[in-house]
């Protein structure tokens, strides 16, 4: 049981075309890079950049700062 070519260029016609959403990838700055390696080694070293509560970097801190500044510089 198939198709003739017409009676399949048809039913092709009919089935709706959806678009698949490409979600866009997330930009990595290079402070952002730099802090993966750093922040653990900071946090063994118990530099005052690192919050222990919540061993991510202080907001108001030097470190985070740099980061930030890095973070201009996007790395690809």
């Amino acid at each position: 049981m198939g198709f003739t070519p017409t009676e399949l260029s048809s039913r092709k016609k009919k089935i709706p075309k959806t678009r698949i959403a490409t979600l866009p990838k997330p930009s990595i700055g290079l402070g952002d890079l730099i802090a993966k390696v750093a922040t653990p080694i900071a946090r063994f070293l118990r530099l005052p950049c690192i919050d222990k509560k919540t061993n991510e970097l202080k907001p108001e801190s030097p470190c985070q700062k740099r980061k930030e500044a890095l973070n201009k510089i996007r790395a690809t």
